[in-house]
Protein backbone atom coordinates (compact mmCIF):
# COMPACT_ATOMS: atom_id res chain seq x y z
CA UNK A 1 0.00 0.00 0.00
CA UNK A 2 2.21 2.74 -1.25
CA UNK A 3 2.01 6.06 -3.29
CA UNK A 4 3.86 3.95 -6.61
CA UNK A 5 2.58 6.00 -9.66
CA UNK A 6 5.56 6.96 -11.48
CA UNK A 7 5.72 10.00 -14.16
CA UNK A 8 9.05 9.35 -15.09
CA UNK A 9 11.64 6.59 -15.61
CA UNK A 10 14.19 8.77 -13.58
CA UNK A 11 11.50 9.13 -11.09
CA UNK A 12 11.08 5.08 -11.18
CA UNK A 13 14.85 4.35 -10.19
CA UNK A 14 14.50 7.08 -7.28
CA UNK A 15 11.43 5.28 -5.79
CA UNK A 16 12.39 1.84 -5.94
CA UNK A 17 13.96 1.17 -3.04
CA UNK A 18 11.63 3.43 -1.16
CA UNK A 19 8.36 1.75 -2.09
CA UNK A 20 9.93 -1.74 -1.26
CA UNK A 21 10.22 -0.74 1.84
CA UNK A 22 7.13 0.75 2.32
CA UNK A 23 4.87 -1.21 0.74
CA UNK A 24 3.74 -4.06 3.92
CA UNK A 25 0.43 -2.49 5.80
CA UNK A 26 -0.25 -5.89 8.12
CA UNK A 27 1.57 -9.10 9.42
CA UNK A 28 -1.80 -11.10 8.67
CA UNK A 29 -1.79 -14.77 9.41
CA UNK A 30 -1.00 -17.75 7.24
CA UNK A 31 -1.87 -21.49 7.28
CA UNK A 32 -2.72 -24.59 5.41
CA UNK A 33 -6.26 -25.74 5.23
CA UNK A 34 -9.83 -25.21 2.94
CA UNK A 35 -11.63 -26.64 0.62
CA UNK A 36 -11.39 -26.17 -3.09
CA UNK A 37 -15.40 -25.26 -5.01
CA UNK A 38 -16.55 -24.15 -9.14
CA UNK A 39 -17.13 -20.31 -9.33
CA UNK A 40 -20.50 -19.16 -8.96
CA UNK A 41 -22.07 -16.98 -12.09
CA UNK A 42 -23.37 -14.59 -9.39
CA UNK A 43 -26.12 -14.16 -11.77
CA UNK A 44 -28.80 -11.56 -9.98
CA UNK A 45 -26.87 -10.37 -7.09
CA UNK A 46 -26.42 -7.56 -5.88
CA UNK A 47 -22.93 -6.10 -4.97
CA UNK A 48 -22.18 -7.27 -1.26
CA UNK A 49 -20.29 -4.26 0.65
CA UNK A 50 -19.54 -3.17 4.31
CA UNK A 51 -21.88 -0.57 4.64
CA UNK A 52 -23.89 -0.20 1.76
CA UNK A 53 -21.66 0.63 -1.00
CA UNK A 54 -21.97 -0.37 -4.29
CA UNK A 55 -24.68 -1.14 -6.63
CA UNK A 56 -25.78 2.49 -7.05
CA UNK A 57 -27.76 4.04 -9.89
CA UNK A 58 -24.91 6.94 -11.41
CA UNK A 59 -28.07 8.93 -11.98
CA UNK A 60 -29.49 8.56 -8.38
CA UNK A 61 -29.23 11.18 -5.60
CA UNK A 62 -26.40 10.52 -3.58
CA UNK A 63 -27.65 9.06 -0.02
CA UNK A 64 -24.18 7.58 1.66
CA UNK A 65 -22.82 9.65 4.07
CA UNK A 66 -19.43 10.94 4.54
CA UNK A 67 -18.92 8.31 7.75
CA UNK A 68 -19.76 5.76 5.65
CA UNK A 69 -18.25 6.72 2.34
CA UNK A 70 -14.26 7.64 3.50
CA UNK A 71 -11.99 5.62 4.67
CA UNK A 72 -7.68 5.52 5.03
CA UNK A 73 -4.99 3.05 4.83
CA UNK A 74 -3.86 2.38 7.92
CA UNK A 75 -1.29 0.36 9.20
CA UNK A 76 -0.97 -0.30 13.01
CA UNK A 77 -2.68 -1.43 15.89
CA UNK A 78 -1.96 1.43 17.61
CA UNK A 79 -3.28 4.11 14.56
CA UNK A 80 -7.48 2.53 15.49
CA UNK A 81 -7.95 5.23 18.48
CA UNK A 82 -7.11 8.47 16.60
CA UNK A 83 -9.05 7.22 13.39
CA UNK A 84 -11.63 6.60 16.15
CA UNK A 85 -11.15 10.06 17.35
CA UNK A 86 -11.91 11.59 13.53
CA UNK A 87 -14.79 9.66 13.13
CA UNK A 88 -12.87 7.44 10.36
CA UNK A 89 -15.02 4.38 10.18
CA UNK A 90 -13.04 2.29 7.35
CA UNK A 91 -9.53 1.87 6.99
CA UNK A 92 -7.28 -0.58 4.17
CA UNK A 93 -4.95 -2.65 5.48
CA UNK A 94 -2.41 -5.50 4.08
CA UNK A 95 -3.67 -8.79 5.19
CA UNK A 96 -4.74 -7.93 8.28
CA UNK A 97 -5.63 -11.27 10.56
CA UNK A 98 -8.81 -11.89 12.02
CA UNK A 99 -7.31 -10.76 15.56
CA UNK A 100 -6.37 -7.21 14.09
CA UNK A 101 -10.17 -6.75 12.26
CA UNK A 102 -11.79 -7.82 15.81
CA UNK A 103 -9.79 -5.18 17.23
CA UNK A 104 -10.40 -2.67 14.74
CA UNK A 105 -14.47 -3.32 15.29
CA UNK A 106 -13.87 -2.47 19.05
CA UNK A 107 -13.34 1.08 17.59
CA UNK A 108 -16.21 0.98 15.48
CA UNK A 109 -14.07 0.64 12.64
CA UNK A 110 -14.25 -2.08 9.60
CA UNK A 111 -11.22 -3.11 7.61
CA UNK A 112 -10.92 -3.52 3.84
CA UNK A 113 -8.39 -6.62 4.08
CA UNK A 114 -5.95 -6.80 0.69
CA UNK A 115 -4.94 -10.44 0.10
CA UNK A 116 -1.10 -10.36 -0.60
CA UNK A 117 1.24 -10.97 -0.94
CA UNK A 118 3.39 -14.29 -2.65
CA UNK A 119 4.36 -17.15 -0.15
CA UNK A 120 7.68 -18.26 -0.99
CA UNK A 121 7.14 -22.36 -0.85
CA UNK A 122 4.24 -21.08 -3.76
CA UNK A 123 6.08 -18.77 -5.80
CA UNK A 124 9.54 -20.04 -5.87
CA UNK A 125 10.47 -17.07 -4.74
CA UNK A 126 12.31 -15.25 -1.34
CA UNK A 127 10.81 -11.83 -2.66
CA UNK A 128 6.53 -12.16 -1.66
CA UNK A 129 6.17 -9.30 -4.44
CA UNK A 130 6.31 -12.59 -6.74
CA UNK A 131 3.10 -13.92 -7.14
CA UNK A 132 2.03 -17.68 -6.83
CA UNK A 133 3.34 -20.12 -9.70
CA UNK A 134 0.39 -21.37 -11.70
CA UNK A 135 -0.29 -24.44 -10.44
CA UNK A 136 0.08 -23.16 -6.92
CA UNK A 137 -2.52 -20.35 -7.78
CA UNK A 138 -5.21 -22.85 -5.76
CA UNK A 139 -2.85 -23.35 -2.60
CA UNK A 140 -2.21 -19.94 -2.49
CA UNK A 141 -5.69 -18.73 -2.46
CA UNK A 142 -6.77 -21.40 0.57
CA UNK A 143 -3.93 -19.86 2.59
CA UNK A 144 -5.46 -16.14 2.10
CA UNK A 145 -8.80 -17.21 2.67
CA UNK A 146 -7.88 -19.32 6.07
CA UNK A 147 -6.40 -15.84 7.53
CA UNK A 148 -10.39 -15.18 8.01
CA UNK A 149 -11.85 -18.39 7.44
CA UNK A 150 -12.91 -18.99 11.09
CA UNK A 151 -14.81 -15.27 11.54
CA UNK A 152 -17.84 -15.42 12.82
CA UNK A 153 -18.60 -12.22 10.94
CA UNK A 154 -15.50 -12.27 8.08
CA UNK A 155 -15.28 -8.94 6.01
CA UNK A 156 -17.67 -8.63 3.14
CA UNK A 157 -15.25 -6.73 0.99
CA UNK A 158 -11.66 -8.33 -0.06
CA UNK A 159 -8.87 -6.32 -2.78
CA UNK A 160 -7.06 -8.53 -4.54
CA UNK A 161 -3.67 -7.91 -4.46
CA UNK A 162 -1.86 -4.61 -3.97
CA UNK A 163 -1.19 -2.74 -7.49
CA UNK A 164 -0.23 -5.34 -9.86
CA UNK A 165 0.34 -3.43 -12.75
CA UNK A 166 3.38 -2.45 -11.21
CA UNK A 167 6.64 -3.78 -11.05
CA UNK A 168 7.33 -3.14 -7.81
CA UNK A 169 4.64 -5.35 -6.78
CA UNK A 170 3.75 -8.06 -9.36
CA UNK A 171 7.57 -9.24 -10.36
CA UNK A 172 9.33 -10.10 -12.45
CA UNK A 173 6.83 -7.91 -14.52
CA UNK A 174 2.94 -6.98 -14.26
CA UNK A 175 0.70 -9.54 -16.86
CA UNK A 176 -2.93 -8.62 -15.99
CA UNK A 177 -4.04 -12.14 -17.52
CA UNK A 178 -2.19 -13.78 -14.61
CA UNK A 179 -3.55 -11.49 -12.42
CA UNK A 180 -6.88 -12.06 -13.26
CA UNK A 181 -6.63 -16.35 -13.56
CA UNK A 182 -4.99 -15.29 -9.53
CA UNK A 183 -8.40 -13.01 -8.76
CA UNK A 184 -10.56 -16.18 -10.30
CA UNK A 185 -8.31 -18.54 -7.99
CA UNK A 186 -9.54 -16.21 -5.16
CA UNK A 187 -13.12 -15.93 -6.18
CA UNK A 188 -13.50 -19.96 -6.43
CA UNK A 189 -11.96 -20.51 -3.12
CA UNK A 190 -13.87 -17.07 -0.98
CA UNK A 191 -17.02 -17.66 -2.65
CA UNK A 192 -17.12 -21.33 -1.30
CA UNK A 193 -17.15 -19.92 1.98
CA UNK A 194 -18.85 -16.09 1.45
CA UNK A 195 -20.98 -16.69 -1.30
CA UNK A 196 -21.61 -12.82 -1.57
CA UNK A 197 -18.28 -11.22 -0.69
CA UNK A 198 -17.58 -8.70 -3.43
CA UNK A 199 -13.73 -8.87 -5.04
CA UNK A 200 -12.30 -5.45 -5.83
CA UNK A 201 -9.83 -5.88 -8.46
CA UNK A 202 -7.37 -3.63 -10.07
CA UNK A 203 -8.75 -1.71 -13.08
CA UNK A 204 -5.77 1.38 -13.31
CA UNK A 205 -4.41 1.97 -17.17
CA UNK A 206 -0.95 2.27 -16.40
CA UNK A 207 1.40 0.79 -18.65
CA UNK A 208 2.41 -3.03 -18.45
CA UNK A 209 4.70 -5.26 -21.05
CA UNK A 210 1.40 -6.52 -22.24
CA UNK A 211 -0.01 -2.53 -22.63
CA UNK A 212 -2.41 -0.51 -20.60
CA UNK A 213 -3.14 -2.70 -17.92
CA UNK A 214 -7.14 -2.44 -17.60
CA UNK A 215 -7.23 -2.87 -21.39
CA UNK A 216 -5.30 -5.93 -21.34
CA UNK A 217 -7.37 -7.21 -18.06
CA UNK A 218 -10.82 -6.58 -19.75
CA UNK A 219 -9.46 -8.65 -22.84
CA UNK A 220 -8.15 -11.29 -21.20
CA UNK A 221 -11.52 -11.93 -19.37
CA UNK A 222 -13.02 -13.70 -22.64
CA UNK A 223 -15.71 -15.26 -20.49
CA UNK A 224 -17.32 -12.71 -19.12
CA UNK A 225 -16.19 -13.07 -15.41
CA UNK A 226 -15.33 -10.03 -14.54
CA UNK A 227 -19.20 -9.13 -15.08
CA UNK A 228 -20.19 -11.06 -12.12
CA UNK A 229 -21.62 -7.98 -9.64
CA UNK A 230 -19.53 -9.46 -6.97
CA UNK A 231 -16.61 -7.93 -8.72
CA UNK A 232 -15.88 -4.30 -8.47
CA UNK A 233 -12.77 -2.38 -10.41
CA UNK A 234 -10.42 -0.44 -7.65
CA UNK A 235 -8.57 2.63 -8.81
CA UNK A 236 -5.80 4.81 -7.61
CA UNK A 237 -6.43 8.38 -8.24
CA UNK A 238 -3.00 10.41 -7.31
CA UNK A 239 -2.70 14.08 -9.09
CA UNK A 240 0.87 14.59 -7.35
CA UNK A 241 0.65 18.30 -6.74
CA UNK A 242 -2.32 19.34 -8.62
CA UNK A 243 -5.70 20.24 -7.96
CA UNK A 244 -9.04 17.95 -7.52
CA UNK A 245 -10.35 19.53 -10.58
CA UNK A 246 -7.27 20.22 -12.98
CA UNK A 247 -7.49 18.58 -16.31
CA UNK A 248 -4.22 17.45 -18.44
CA UNK A 249 -3.78 16.26 -21.78
CA UNK A 250 -4.65 12.15 -20.50
CA UNK A 251 -7.29 12.30 -18.21
CA UNK A 252 -7.78 8.93 -17.94
CA UNK A 253 -4.12 8.60 -16.77
CA UNK A 254 -3.66 12.00 -14.98
CA UNK A 255 -6.74 12.87 -13.21
CA UNK A 256 -8.90 12.73 -10.19
CA UNK A 257 -11.94 11.46 -11.80
CA UNK A 258 -10.17 9.00 -13.68
CA UNK A 259 -12.28 6.58 -11.98
CA UNK A 260 -14.72 7.58 -14.47
CA UNK A 261 -12.66 5.82 -16.85
CA UNK A 262 -12.97 2.53 -15.21
CA UNK A 263 -16.53 2.61 -14.23
CA UNK A 264 -17.35 2.98 -17.97
CA UNK A 265 -14.92 0.74 -19.23
CA UNK A 266 -16.33 -2.08 -17.11
CA UNK A 267 -19.47 -1.39 -17.78
CA UNK A 268 -18.85 -1.38 -21.70
CA UNK A 269 -17.27 -4.86 -20.67
CA UNK A 270 -20.67 -5.97 -19.67
CA UNK A 271 -20.57 -5.51 -15.71
CA UNK A 272 -24.60 -4.11 -14.54
CA UNK A 273 -22.94 -1.44 -12.41
CA UNK A 274 -19.42 -1.00 -11.83
CA UNK A 275 -18.80 1.11 -8.40
CA UNK A 276 -15.20 1.87 -8.29
CA UNK A 277 -13.67 1.55 -5.24
CA UNK A 278 -10.50 4.41 -4.93
CA UNK A 279 -8.41 2.36 -2.23
CA UNK A 280 -5.38 5.09 -2.44
CA UNK A 281 -5.41 9.03 -3.17
CA UNK A 282 -3.87 11.58 -1.55
CA UNK A 283 -1.10 14.75 -1.58
CA UNK A 284 2.09 15.17 -0.18
CA UNK A 285 2.29 18.21 2.19
CA UNK A 286 5.53 20.23 2.54
CA UNK A 287 6.01 19.78 6.12
CA UNK A 288 9.46 20.46 6.91
CA UNK A 289 10.32 17.21 9.03
CA UNK A 290 8.92 14.87 6.74
CA UNK A 291 9.93 13.56 3.65
CA UNK A 292 8.55 13.36 -0.03
CA UNK A 293 8.84 12.60 -3.85
CA UNK A 294 6.65 14.47 -6.09
CA UNK A 295 5.36 17.67 -6.27
CA UNK A 296 4.22 18.53 -2.68
CA UNK A 297 1.37 21.11 -1.67
CA UNK A 298 0.84 23.37 1.50
CA UNK A 299 -0.55 21.42 4.57
CA UNK A 300 -4.02 23.68 4.54
CA UNK A 301 -4.19 23.05 0.73
CA UNK A 302 -3.88 18.90 1.59
CA UNK A 303 -6.53 19.02 3.63
CA UNK A 304 -8.69 21.37 1.13
CA UNK A 305 -8.30 19.32 -1.88
CA UNK A 306 -8.95 16.06 0.48
CA UNK A 307 -12.06 17.33 0.94
CA UNK A 308 -12.49 18.25 -2.29
CA UNK A 309 -12.08 15.34 -3.69
CA UNK A 310 -13.94 13.13 -1.41
CA UNK A 311 -16.83 15.17 -2.76
CA UNK A 312 -15.85 14.73 -6.03
CA UNK A 313 -16.12 11.00 -5.80
CA UNK A 314 -19.17 10.68 -3.49
CA UNK A 315 -20.82 13.13 -5.80
CA UNK A 316 -20.15 11.07 -8.75
CA UNK A 317 -22.60 8.24 -8.19
CA UNK A 318 -19.46 5.90 -9.33
CA UNK A 319 -17.66 6.01 -6.41
CA UNK A 320 -18.50 3.24 -3.74
CA UNK A 321 -15.82 4.23 -1.39
CA UNK A 322 -12.38 6.20 -1.10
CA UNK A 323 -9.57 5.60 1.15
CA UNK A 324 -7.22 8.04 1.47
CA UNK A 325 -3.45 7.24 1.60
CA UNK A 326 -1.99 7.38 4.64
CA UNK A 327 -2.71 7.58 8.44
CA UNK A 328 0.50 6.27 10.14
CA UNK A 329 2.11 7.76 13.61
CA UNK A 330 5.83 7.73 13.29
CA UNK A 331 5.98 7.38 9.73
CA UNK A 332 7.52 11.16 7.79
CA UNK A 333 6.22 10.51 4.48
CA UNK A 334 4.64 13.86 3.65
CA UNK A 335 0.97 11.92 2.31
CA UNK A 336 0.61 11.44 6.20
CA UNK A 337 -2.19 12.98 8.01
CA UNK A 338 0.22 12.88 10.62
CA UNK A 339 3.39 15.44 10.98
CA UNK A 340 6.66 13.09 11.67
CA UNK A 341 6.26 14.18 15.43
CA UNK A 342 2.15 12.61 15.65
CA UNK A 343 0.82 16.16 16.03
CA UNK A 344 -2.16 16.16 13.44
CA UNK A 345 -1.61 17.62 10.06
CA UNK A 346 -5.63 20.23 9.13
CA UNK A 347 -6.58 17.76 6.92
CA UNK A 348 -7.22 15.43 10.12
CA UNK A 349 -10.04 18.55 11.59
CA UNK A 350 -10.98 18.68 7.77
CA UNK A 351 -11.57 15.45 7.22
CA UNK A 352 -13.62 14.85 10.96
CA UNK A 353 -15.56 18.33 9.91
CA UNK A 354 -16.90 16.39 6.96
CA UNK A 355 -17.55 13.05 8.80
CA UNK A 356 -19.38 14.71 11.98
CA UNK A 357 -21.49 17.20 9.92
CA UNK A 358 -21.55 15.96 5.82
CA UNK A 359 -24.67 14.33 4.77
Amino acid sequence: MTRTILRSTSMAALLSAALVALSACGDGGRSSAGSGSTLGSGAGRAPAGDGGAGGTDPGATVSLRYADFTGACAYDTSDFARLESLGVRHVRMDQPSADKIELARQFGIEVLPIVDYGIPELSGQDDDKYPPLPEHRGAWAKRMVDVWRGMEDPPRVFEVWNEPWHENFWKPAPDAAAYLELVKAFAEEAWAVWPEATLVVSAETESAPSGLFRDALLAADTTGFLNDPRILPTTHNYVEGRSPTQVTSQPCFWDLDRFACAYDAFKAHGHPDPQVWVTEFGWESDTPSGFHYLDTVSEQTQADYTREALQIFRDSGKVARAYSFMFRIDDPWNYNWLRPDGSQKPVCETVKTLLATGE
